[in-house]
């Protein structure tokens, strides 16, 4: 290892934006493992300008172990027991995700000032598993709005340097390279391409066929036999246990269309896509509603949606889905319509990307059946398919295309887009995780006949004892209005005719006020009559009363007393008729209505009704409510349902049963009252057959801006009852009426 570190400062390096093609020309040259991972840590620090670095594999056990370093040993990294123990949560995160991260360590020094150092790490990948983590120590003075550009090229250069392993699958015995044959100049490194574009395209086709023979995975823990654990091995037991032994190239296809998730597809047709296109990064995108939504990129485990260059590709991917037609940007100067070149500039500016290629994906064509009425144009028309998502391809590097990268695209295109259609129809199953539970238990039950007929005991009994043993709230259901109490109903007093109706429907008025004025012929006569008579009396009598008074009468005594009892029978009559006609005079007064109390007319159309109209005595006129008073429900409970009410009264010693109601014309809103008082008798209704009355008080809030005859719902609380009579009992009360004896 070196000695002295190189000074991190603020000048640009040269070579830095080449570092994607620097480690790809490097990832092309068959080197052994140890010299491929030390030249590799030089580069990435020579890039970055960073102050240490080092490269950490997993051995055969599961464990980080020391492969490359450089100036570590200036960090406290080894001495220092706090520091290894602070890097173990993200050192995890990163073998387990494969994602990048930046990292702030504080180190404190008993006597002197804290001291921060911030770390850059990324993930290594080894036949489609996260085999080690390369570790980048930031110099010093360097900007930190420039870090998440350097840990994206941190990324993509571990994502080149994966490119090895694919090239060289075999542990490869050759002398180490001086650094000018690393640096592409070796003739070796310039005849091998990095992904030899017949080797892709012969494997497309054997998978295909299915007849390609397996390549050797490579062995344990991802290391090369022979190679031993270098320096300290950092960290043990922080990783689990060792991966999984990988499965043969020619899986992929099975395991891409035997996955259900649209995660699992996407991930696997971004991976296996990048080694058969032999291109830098692959990402899949689905078509979610309108957007479009990045479910996968190559070298990574997880996509975060809050990337700035994946917004970016996300919305350039929704213009091109829109329009169902592959786009093809390969770096020469082209002309996109105006939605494409604002977001490819941006996006190009954010991701440095050369080359970017989107090939949207389809599902299955639609079968259409033919007829013979149709002619024959028509018949093989058929609307063009929705895209289901698409692969989006791009190259960083400067290493060239393969020649055959559109026939390439081409063949995968079409089985990708078949699985992501399969996964989408899937997740889109309601209720899936239940329906696939009982199919597993179906499919167990299959052929076992005493085993389904416990499994079917078993579940009746289940359900019997939840339907018995639950709880639940019982409700009394009734239907009624909304009414103030304070309101006057007004009957004819006697039969007449309207002549002057001078109250219009919803008038506000106060007590006193005219309201229908009638007349009835017939009083008025009597009333005539009976004045006529009495004023005849009344003649009479004075007429006699001055015959008393005169000489002659006063002399004969005969005469006196015959007058003095006709005098005496007019009184009585005067006076029947005075009553007589007291009594007509009030009956004829009572054909002028007058309001009862202060309120609203609440009576509808009544113009209709009684303008011009004869009516008889006793006939409902109009009625008058106040609505500034207070209100209540006037419900009509079902007879049947009469008991539960009296029977929770009973059990919960409150009369007062708490009542939740709904208005009609506010169906969004529930309001709470109190049951007041039950009606004693039945009676009869037209809609609800023979129910009984119930008042309802309203508790605090009260509806806003009542309406006087609003219908309402209310479900009045009787205690709680077994989920079995809750749900059925219409049923069980049914049975009981029928079946009692």
């Amino acid at each position: 290892m070196n000695s002295d570190p190189p000074a991190g400062g603020n000048g640009p390096v040269p070579g830095e934006p080449q570092l994607p093609s620097s480690i790809a020309e490097l990832a092309a040259v068959p080197l052994a493992e140890p010299e491929f991972l030390q030249e590799l840590l030089k580069r990435c620090m020579l890039a970055l300008r960073a102050a240490a670095g080092a490269i950490w594999m997993r051995d055969g056990e599961g464990r980080l172990a020391l492969q490359a370093a450089q100036y570590l040993e200036t960090t406290g990294f080894f001495e220092n027991a706090s520091m290894r123990s602070a890097c173990e949560q993200p050192f995890s995160e990163v073998i387990n995700t494969g994602a990048g991260l930046a990292y702030e360590l504080e180190e404190q020094t008993p006597g002197a000032a804290p001291r921060k150092q911030t770390l850059l790490l990324a993930g290594l990948q080894r036949q489609h598993q996260v085999a080690g983590v390369v570790q980048i120590f930031d110099g010093l003075n360097l900007p930190e709005e420039e870090r998440p550009r350097r840990l994206e090229m941190l990324i993509q250069a571990c994502g080149q340097a994966a490119r090895h392993w694919i090239n060289f699958p075999a542990p490869v015995a050759a002398p180490t390279p001086s650094p000018a044959t690393l640096r592409g100049n070796h003739p070796a490194a310039a005849a091998q391409p990095a992904h030899p574009a017949q080797e892709a395209a012969d494997l497309v086709q054997a998978f295909l066929a299915q007849s390609r023979a397996s390549e050797q995975p490579q062995g344990a823990g991802g290391l090369p036999p022979g190679m031993p654990a270098v320096g300290h091995p950092a960290l043990p037991g922080m990783i689990p246990a060792s991966p999984p032994a990988t499965p043969p190239d020619d899986s992929w296809m099975i395991e891409l269309f035997d996955s259900r998730r649209m995660k699992d597809v996407s991930v696997i047709a971004a991976n296996e896509g990048r080694r058969l296109l032999g291109i830098d990064r692959v990402a899949v995108a689905e078509q979610y509603g309108p957007r479009a939504k990045i479910r996968a990129t190559s070298g990574l485990q997880a996509v975060s949606a809050r990337s700035n260059v994946v917004r970016m590709l996300a919305k350039l991917t929704e213009q091109v889905l829109a329009t169902g037609e592959k786009f093809s940007y390969t770096g020469a100067a082209q002309e996109f319509p105006p939605q494409f070149e604002t977001l490819l500039a941006d996006y190009l500016l954010e991701s440095r990307s050369r080359v970017v290629i989107i090939q949207p994906l389809f599902g299955p064509k639609p079968q259409e059946p033919e007829s013979q009425d149709r002619p024959e144009i028509e018949r093989h028309a058929f609307k063009k398919p929705k895209p289901v998502g698409a692969l989006i391809v791009e190259q960083i590097s400067e290493t060239p295309l393969p020649s055959d990268l559109d026939a390439r695209l081409d063949r995968l295109a079409p089985f990708v887009g078949l699985a992501l259609r399969n996964a989408q129809s899937y997740e889109g199953i309601f209720l899936m995780p239940l329906w696939q539970f009982l199919g597993n238990l179906k499919t167990r039950l299959k052929g076992r006949r005493l085993a389904q007929i416990a499994a079917g005991l078993a579940a009746t009994l289940a359900l019997v004892l939840i339907l018995v043993l639950v709880q639940w709230n019982y409700r009394v259901v009734g239907k009624g209005r909304l009414m103030p109490i304070d309101r006057r109903s007004i009957f004819a007093p006697f039969d007449g005719e309207v002549v002057d109706l001078l109250a219009s429907s919803g008038q506000q008025v106060h007590e006193g006020d005219l309201l229908i004025r009638m007349k009835n012929e017939e009083l008025q006569g009597k009333l005539l009559a009976q004045t006529s008579m009495m004023q005849e009396k009344r003649k009479q009598a004075l007429a006699i009363a001055a015959q008393l008074i005169e000489p002659a009468t006063l002399q004969s005594s005969a005469t006196e007393i015959k007058l003095s009892g006709e005098l005496a029978q007019l009184k009585v009559e005067i006076e029947g008729a005075e009553q007589q006609v007291e009594i007509l005079t009030r009956q004829v007064e009572a054909l002028v209505v007058r309001a009862p109390i202060t309120g609203v007319v609440a009576t509808f159309r009544i113009e209709e009704l009684l303008r011009k109209r004869p009516v008889k005595k006793g006939d409902l006129l109009l009625e008058v409510m106040d609505p500034s008073g207070t209100w209540r429900l006037e419900l009509d409970i079902p007879e049947n349902r009469v008991g539960h009410i009296l029977e929770a009264q009973k059990g919960l010693e409150n009369e007062h049963l708490p009542v939740r109601y709904m208005l009609a014309t506010a169906t969004e809103l529930t309001f709470d009252g109190n049951l007041e008082s039950l009606s004693t008798r039945s009676v009869s209704s037209e809609s609800e057959g023979t129910v009984v009355p119930a008042f309802v008080s309203l508790a605090s809030p009260q509806p806003a801006d009542p309406r006087i005859g609003a219908e309402v719902t209310a479900k009045i609380e009787c205690g709680r009852r077994s989920l079995g009579y809750v749900l059925f009992g219409d049923v069980i009360e049914f049975l009981r009426k029928h079946l009692w004896l």
